[in-house]
């Protein structure tokens, strides 16, 4: 049939590619085994233009290229995954790029020390799990790897949790993922102090 014509490319706008995929994956699998499946969990979908465009990929590569960002598992993989498609089809349109840096923020996501990532209309917000709040000195320590980044992000201390807020302001995406890096490698090298 047609998976990536203008009736999907809809419905993927509205349910986002992550969900996409997994409901496609899943609908093969049942075929094949004839067990059906619970129903998906609802995963979080950034309100961003994160897709691949018609005219930058064949529409019959354009699922290989979707599963293939979906199964990278690290970041060295997702840089791989936008070298690969920066030598086959050329300079990366801003929806690619997105599409890109959502994928390395999912990734960052699962660590860990953050908790489920909310998306305001004005922010985006990444709570800090209790594992990272519990070291000592790590607001301190946080706060000096997050200077570069205070002119669009706040350190707040909400609910008895360390929360940072990413505002939406130019590059808000790439920032979230410095910031969260950041975040990362604090609590990487202070984790052992607990």
């Amino acid at each position: 049939g047609d998976l990536l014509g203008p009736e999907q490319a809809g419905f993927i706008d509205s349910v986002g590619l992550d969900l996409y995929l997994k409901l496609l994956n899943e609908a093969v699998d049942e075929r094949k085994t004839g067990i059906p499946l619970l129903p998906p969990k609802e995963s979080t979908v950034f309100g961003i233009d994160a897709y691949i465009p018609g005219n930058y990929a064949d529409e019959g590569d354009k699922l290989a290229l979707y599963q293939e960002l979906e199964d990278a598992k690290d970041e060295l993989a997702v840089q791989q995954f936008a070298k690969k498609v920066r030598d086959i089809y050329g300079k990366l349109p801003k929806e690619v790029s997105l599409l890109i840096e959502k994928k390395k923020l999912d990734i960052l996501s699962d660590f860990e020390e953050f908790g489920e990532l909310k998306e305001y209309p004005n922010r985006l917000d990444i709570p800090l799990k209790d594992c990272f709040s519990r070291i000592s000195g790590i607001g301190t320590r946080l706060f000096d790897a997050l200077v570069p980044y205070l002119e669009t992000t706040k350190v707040s201390f909400v609910s008895k949790k360390l929360v940072l807020s990413v505002f939406k302001k130019k590059d808000w995406l790439g920032v979230a993922y410095k910031v969260m890096k950041a975040t990362h490698k604090v609590y990487v090298t202070h984790a052992h102090t607990l």
